[in-house]
């Protein structure tokens, strides 16, 4: 049984949708997202940090540690241009994270968030992406923090389980 923590919106009926079609049994926790935001800060102004580090990351850091890990990963052809490009401008974006974090302890500000969630996971394969940690101490500090949190844990376990199957074909 599947604890499906839901509100009626297009992400969510992608869920129910899949899950109906699956033919998988689950429950809904309704989670009124019109009644306030998830890991968002109450007051403006740190919602206002908070949406711009997530923006951040959106624009940012995803596509950018995302084409790096494409480029150093997985293209059979290595192309050193586009490696580059990628390693350097995501070692940049390491080192906009790490003077924010030499400020605060989460990217927006005194409090977890999801900024923190929409970032963490583009910094776990640092080594695939060809950086070194110990040029950004508080980059390094806070991935540390969060990868110590118990729903980080159990998050990763999952995946890990996923990966330890025998692979199809």
């Amino acid at each position: 049984m599947i604890d499906l923590f839901y509100w009626p919106t297009p992400n969510g009926h992608k869920i129910t949708l899949f899950l109906e079609e699956a033919g998988m049994d689950y429950t809904i926790h309704p989670v009124d997202i019109t009644a306030g935001d998830q890991f968002r800060p109450v007051d403006i102004r740190g919602r206002a940090s908070v949406t711009e580090w997530l923006f951040w990351q959106v624009g940012g850091l995803g596509p950018m540690a995302g084409q790096n890990h494409h480029f150093v990963q997985y293209t059979p052809e290595k192309i050193p241009y586009a490696i580059t490009r990628y390693v350097n401008e995501t070692n940049r974006l390491y080192g906009v994270m790490d003077r924010r974090l030499a400020q605060v302890p989460f990217l927006g500000g005194a409090d977890y968030s999801i900024a923190d969630m929409a970032s963490y996971p583009w910094i776990v394969p640092w080594k695939g992406q060809q950086e070194n940690l110990e040029e950004f101490p508080h980059l390094k500090r806070w991935l540390e923090d969060i990868g110590e949190r118990p729903a980080t844990i159990r998050a990763y376990e999952k995946g890990k389980a996923l990966l330890a199957r025998p692979a199809k074909g």
